[in-house]
């Protein structure tokens, strides 16, 4: 593998980095303090480093290395369905889809080291990277993290995103798609090696086409804002600032988080137009006679009118429809309890918890529920159960989202037995208890403590 010298910058980083003194000492969730200060100075402004926060790391190579595992594993299942792409050298070469397999880990691969030797010797020493995008669907324990670094900025701005996580592994000098533009603010963890971004306002260039950025790299890099990070640290910068990264060591391995606005109307419309499709769907798959070109149009727009007079009875009766209006709010509330991330990762093995086992919930990453008539759908990291609405069952979801330590036994019997809520009589089980917990275990709304 060629190795690579540093290159020197050509100017410093312009705006400070904060230190892990500014972070509360509680796992991955800054200080309330540090987020209102950092919404004030930097949200939507400017850039930020900020200097290993964290006691442990977001991220290990071997979990990077097991996340990428995770995708061979679909990727031998469902092929395409796992997006990532493969680059090569400097000259635009890039694999995706079924053509990937052979430069992707998979189980001839015993660690990242013996994968880029594989590659390395694949493809002659030339440079590679490889990106895998939503990598929380094999990265369980980076996307916990990742929510639980979020919370608190969650809680304190009026917005909310769509978190897109993407793995980024290779020896690649700038960043395989060069330099490029997100509407998105980004947070990036660094795993292994140096890595350097290089940042230019909005304005700088004039859209995705301009020929400046294929220019003299090193005169480009004389305006640039520059932020630096080593392993542990979190790099951030606001959207639309178009960017490249550039790896400073012989392997890199980090983890860019965009965080894209979404608005509640824009996902009701999509919600509705998903249901408007199913609708439509069984009534569509043939040809039937349909139009196909702008001539037959003419000579069959009752085929057209019937569709959409389809679509329009659908919309009518879902103003009454209790179901409708409910699958829409659960699908929001799933959303909002993954923390914006789709997909989520698949559940754990059902595993039954007995007596003895200590558990306890994650507050910044809290059970959240909705009431109606005598149930509740619960929703736990983007999955939904539906749950009768006995206040036995709320009580033990509120105590668990507290996140003291708690004895599987002692809850089972402090819940169990009859309780009344709105006149309507419940009765929880020891079993049904033991198997809810169970459940909640699965979906990694609590953890086993020592």
């Amino acid at each position: 593998m060629k190795s690579k010298k540093p290159i020197k910058s050509a100017n410093k980083i312009k705006y400070a980095s904060v230190g892990a003194d500014a972070l509360a000492a509680r796992g991955f969730s800054p200080s309330s303090g540090f987020w209102a200060n950092f919404i004030k100075r930097n949200w939507g402004r400017k850039p930020l480093v900020i200097k290993n926060p964290f006691s442990v790391p977001m991220s290990t190579t071997e979990e990077s290395f097991l996340a990428l595992r995770n995708a061979w594993d679909t990727f031998e299942q469902a092929g395409a369905q796992v997006q990532w792409k493969f680059y090569k050298g400097d000259d635009g070469f890039m694999l995706e889809g079924y053509k990937i397999s052979g430069y992707v880990p998979s189980t001839s691969d015993q660690s990242l080291d013996d994968y880029a030797k594989r590659i390395d010797t694949k493809l002659k020493g030339e440079r590679f990277g490889l990106v895998l995008h939503d990598l929380q669907a094999y990265h369980p324990q980076f996307y916990l993290r990742l929510r639980e670094f979020l919370s608190g900025l969650a809680t304190q701005v009026r917005v909310r995103w769509r978190a897109m996580p993407g793995l980024f592994v290779g020896n690649y000098e700038q960043t395989p798609f060069g330099i490029h533009q997100d509407p998105a603010n980004v947070f990036a963890f660094v795993i292994e090696g140096r890595r350097r971004i290089y940042l230019w306002p909005e304005g700088y260039f004039r859209d995705s086409f301009d020929r400046v950025r294929a220019s003299d790299f090193a005169k480009l890099r004389r305006d640039a804002t520059i932020l630096e990070g080593e392993p542990g640290d979190v790099l951030y910068w606001p959207g639309r600032y178009w960017h490249v990264g550039e790896s400073l060591d012989d392997l890199a391995i980090g983890i860019s988080v965009a965080l894209v606005p979404v608005q509640l109307s824009s996902f009701i419309v999509g919600a509705i137009n998903h249901q408007i499709g199913e609708f439509l769907h069984p009534t569509l798959t043939t040809d039937g006679g349909f139009p196909q070109a702008a001539t037959d149009v003419e000579e069959s727009p009752e085929m057209i009118a019937a569709a959409v007079k389809r679509a329009a009875k659908l919309l009518k009766r879902t103003r009454d429809d209790s179901d409708f209006i409910q699958s829409v709010q659960v699908s929001w509330l799933d959303y909002m309890s993954g923390g914006g991330s789709e997909p989520a990762p698949p559940p754990l093995p059902l595993e039954t918890l007995d007596d003895n086992c200590l558990i306890g919930g994650t507050p910044e990453i809290p059970i959240v529920w909705i009431t109606s008539d005598n149930q509740i759908v619960c929703s736990v990291n983007g999955n939904s159960i539906l749950l009768p609405a006995a206040p036995a069952i709320i009580g033990l979801l509120t105590e668990l989202n507290g996140g003291a330590t708690l004895k599987v036994g002692d809850l089972i019997k402090k819940y169990t037995g009859a309780s009344r809520r709105n006149g309507v009589q419940f009765k929880t089980t020891k079993d049904g208890l033991r198997f809810l917990l169970s459940k909640l275990y699965s979906l990694r709304a609590i953890n086993l403590r020592n």
